[in-house]
């Protein structure tokens, strides 16, 4: 079954069909279209399109990219910030008393 699209843009004075529409980000017209989510439902596939000119596409990678790296250094933070709690030899028990004699 072919999916259904649906296409994200920003209104704007271009007709509703057209092959160009509103970036949604900043609202310049453009004809980029990138493939945001595709939806599995049961009897029904959609697929979810967004409008995104070549500037603000750069920008949200650059910025996508730049939040895994802030993730990326947090765990490694978390990791080396962690408390190591000391853990010591667990007592010998003895079985007699005559090495103390």
């Amino acid at each position: 079954m072919k999916p259904k699209r649906i296409y994200l843009y920003t209104e704007s004075h271009l007709p509703e069909n057209g092959w160009f529409q509103g970036c949604l980000r900043c609202a310049s017209i453009t004809a980029r279209l990138q493939l945001h989510k595709t939806i599995i439902m049961a009897d029904l596939t959609k697929e979810v399109y967004v409008y995104i000119c070549p500037p603000c596409q750069k920008s949200l990678t650059i910025s996508i990219e730049e939040q895994a790296f802030q993730h990326i250094c947090a765990q490694v933070l978390d990791e080396y910030q962690t408390p190591v709690e000391p853990k010591p030899p667990s007592p010998r028990s003895v079985s007699s008393n005559e090495s103390t004699n």
